[in-house]
């Protein structure tokens, strides 16, 4: 049993980090009305709010997105400011990847590391 959840975890793509210093991050802060309808339907798209994440808050990327963990809440967050635009064009093939990426960046600059799955807090994830 040990050897499948290890080879399970290895393949993988949930990663876990501790916030080691002060980071912004976007929180999700309901919906925004446009003035674009499709059809007879009015088009909302969602809002952030610019927040903060402090040491010894966790990162947890996971399939389902990237959530910040803060007092044991689950809260899915955005590392970068979001596009203004109605229709945000993908920048790369993969949204995965490109979370990667900050991920790395933080990584390298100290502001995060990467911890295990055993030593991450244990939360119900929501949206």
């Amino acid at each position: 049993m040990k050897l499948i959840r290890s080879l399970l975890e290895e393949l993988s793509p949930n990663t876990y980090f501790r916030v080691e210093d002060h980071m912004p991050a976007w929180f999700p802060a309901g919906y925004k009305r446009t003035n674009a309808s499709f059809g007879s339907s009015r088009i909302s798209r969602m809002s952030y709010k610019e927040g903060e994440l402090e040491p010894g808050d966790e990162i947890h990327s996971l399939q389902g997105g990237l959530f910040a963990i803060q007092d044991s809440r689950s809260t899915q967050i955005r590392l970068e400011a979001p596009d203004d635009d109605l229709l945000p064009i993908e920048r790369g093939p993969n949204p995965q990847a490109e979370r990667s990426g900050w991920l790395k960046r933080l990584l390298q600059d100290g502001t995060i590391t990467q911890i295990d799955r055993d030593d991450a807090i244990s939360v119900k994830y929501r949206g």
